[in-house]
């Protein structure tokens, strides 16, 4: 009898002492299993954009801009399904980001993600880095009046793998991204709206897959003239609401589509622009809350045509002046076809 009690309590602590190391082990396998990308980028492609309202404008011919952005996300993995602990606490990055217009219809940027710090539970978690370069191009298609009207372009995006493994803000892999763009202009009013497709290589995160996305989203740009305030047209604000959902390996799957609702506001002062904003999950993984700063310069003393008339005054800035004692401060070539404005 004694031997039956001596044996079973023996099988007893032996259970108790692997059952605890058994699900570290477990535990430590699912920390460091696939990392994935559901990161949002911040930059705008246009200088009058903002996270989550892009508009359907391209810059002008020669025009550009550079940015610098900084966010910070609260468990930027919440939600995230069968996770069964905090892959990442609190996260720090950065955007570097710059864009020009090299047509009409047409302008390319960049964008560099950059992870300042970051801390979490996840197993070989690096805490700085690169993130992935993207590049962006955006056709004007349909452009909208002076004064109001409808407009739409194709914004493309292709992300190339150059950050390292482990650090939740990298594919691992090239990706590719197209969203047509809609834009309603009402005078000191736009309503913006998104939709596209996300391909992206399927890789499995805590036993769901991730794969191609559907984005989508609304936003309302509102300058404050509306309500009779800021006479200089200082100020943008926007409010937006957006989601992505997965498309395979089935359409909309809740694991692992998310939505967020946010906003901003911008003020410009001569050539620099001052961004704000916060953003809030609300389904599916994502920050609980998500907060940032940008900083941006856009030259106005510009002449994208080299006429010596700065692109401000300048009534045709993609045909240089012709400098023949006929209106030589409009900008436009008065002599052969096509005269400018200042032709007799």
């Amino acid at each position: 009898m004694n031997r039956v009690l001596y044996s079973g309590l023996l099988v007893l602590v032996l259970a108790l002492g692997v059952s605890p190391a058994r699900a570290q082990a477990e535990r430590t396998v699912t920390q460091a299993g696939d990392y994935g990308n559901l990161r949002e980028l911040v930059s705008p492609m246009h200088p009058a954009g903002a996270l989550g309202s892009e508009p359907v404008a391209t810059e002008e011919i020669g025009h550009y801009h550079v940015s610098a952005f900084a966010t910070f996300e609260h468990q930027p993995l919440s939600g995230l399904p069968g996770a069964g602990f905090v892959p990442v606490e609190q996260r720090w990055t950065g955007e570097l980001a710059a864009g020009v217009g090299w047509h009409e219809r047409a302008s390319s940027g960049f964008v560099l993600p950059l992870v300042l710090a970051q801390r979490g539970e996840s197993t070989g978690l690096r805490s700085r880095g690169l993130s992935d370069l993207a590049l962006r191009n955006k056709l004007l298609l349909v452009l909208p009046g002076e004064l109001g009207g409808f407009g739409m372009s194709l914004l493309t995006q292709v992300t190339l793998p150059t950050g390292p493994s482990r650090t939740w803000v990298t594919e691992g892999g090239p990706s590719a991204e197209a969203r047509i763009l809609t834009e309603l202009r009402l005078m000191v009013l736009s309503i913006r709206g998104h939709v596209g497709v996300h391909l992206r290589e399927p890789r499995t995160v805590f036993g769901e897959r991730l794969g191609t996305e559907l984005p989508l989203g609304l936003a309302l740009q509102i300058r404050p003239q509306l309500f009779g305030l800021d006479p200089e047209a200082r100020w943008l604000m926007h409010v937006h609401t957006r989601a992505t959902l997965a498309i395979l390996p089935s359409f909309a799957a809740a694991p692992l589509s998310r939505g967020f609702v946010g906003g901003s506001v911008r003020y410009s002062r001569g050539e620099f622009q001052l961004f704000a904003g916060a953003e809030l999950s609300t389904f599916g993984p994502g920050p609980g809350v998500l907060g940032f700063l940008g900083l941006q310069y856009t030259p106005e003393n510009f002449d994208a045509d080299g006429d010596g008339v700065l692109d401000a005054d300048d009534f045709c800035p993609s045909q240089a002046e012709d400098r023949d004692g006929e209106v030589d401060d409009d900008g436009c070539p008065e002599s052969g076809a096509g005269g400018g404005l200042g032709e007799p």
